[in-house]
């Protein structure tokens, strides 16, 4: 799926380069990172221009000079700068959640003198298999909990608000299952997860997908009313996305379905001598 309307992303990006230079002359300055839309190559007049600049060591007179030197350049061009002005230490110790590692894993380092901006990037963006194994885990279970029990006789959270008389909060129930299984989706893809704004939209480019993915995906997000008919429309077609999702799951972490629980209280929780 291509995005529609005019894409500004060379402005951009000679506005980020002609930024940059002035940048790099800044004594202090060890490290320039480029990322959102400047990375993904598509920027419309909702963006803004996201970067990051890394000094040698806190230093406040620094920093105001390098908001001077960006914020000129925004006057100049009309464009909305994003830009983080960080030490090295609080770039080292600062933690990313899994969007922001998304992000980051389409950074461009533009600027790294002394090469070791893109070797501290690296490491922080790296997915490992015991992450891993744990978002497909706790995932899965909540899915499971939400819209998709392994029992078919058991009702989901979904169904129990029905049976409570509060179809609102069924069908809210069954769109935070979507979330749930666009969060599954991508760690099933061995990726990081998007912010909001663009999980959608690129969980159509993803690698792998279950069959019919995005005839079910509009059929599992759409509401045509709050009874309890369409609740059980979108339950259908969610449950046809899990069928394939969950096998998937099990293939990816070596686990049965049915022993996710077991595994999310003895590995994850850490909680031992608990019979199943």
């Amino acid at each position: 799926m291509m995005l529609k309307g005019d894409n500004l992303i060379d402005v951009f990006r000679k506005t980020a380069e002609d930024l940059s230079k002035d940048l790099m002359r800044v004594e202090s300055v060890v490290g320039i990172i480029f990322h959102g839309g400047l990375t993904r190559g598509y920027a419309d007049r909702f963006s803004d221009i996201d970067i990051d600049v890394i000094i040698e060591k806190e230093d406040n007179d620094v920093r105001e000079s390098i908001y001077g030197i960006a914020s000129q350049h925004s006057r100049r061009t009309g464009l909305d700068i994003d830009l983080s002005v960080l030490s090295l230490r609080h770039f080292l110790e600062k933690e990313f959640d899994d969007s922001a590692k998304w992000d980051y894993s389409r950074a461009i380092v533009r600027y790294d003198p002394k090469g070791i901006i893109q070797k501290i990037l690296t490491e922080k963006i790296a997915i490992r298999r015991e992450e891993l194994v744990k978002r497909i885990v706790e995932n899965s279970l909540y899915l499971q909990w939400y819209c998709c029990p392994v029992n078919e006789e058991e009702l989901s959270i979904s169904e129990a608000w029905i049976s409570r008389g509060d179809p609102v909060s069924a069908h809210y129930a069954l769109n935070h299952s979507i979330e749930l299984m666009l969060n599954l989706l991508y760690a099933l893809n061995r990726r990081h997860t998007p912010p909001a704004k663009w999980r959608v939209f690129y969980s159509y480019k993803l690698p792998w997908k279950p069959k019919m993915y995005e005839k079910l995906l509009k059929d599992a997000l759409r509401v045509e009313d709050f009874s309890y008919e369409d609740l059980k429309r979108r339950l259908s077609a969610l449950r046809k996305l899990a069928d394939d999702i969950m096998h998937k799951a099990e293939v990816e972490t070596g686990i049965r379905v049915e022993d996710f629980l077991k595994y999310y209280v003895t590995n994850i929780l850490k909680i031992r001598n608990i019979p199943f």
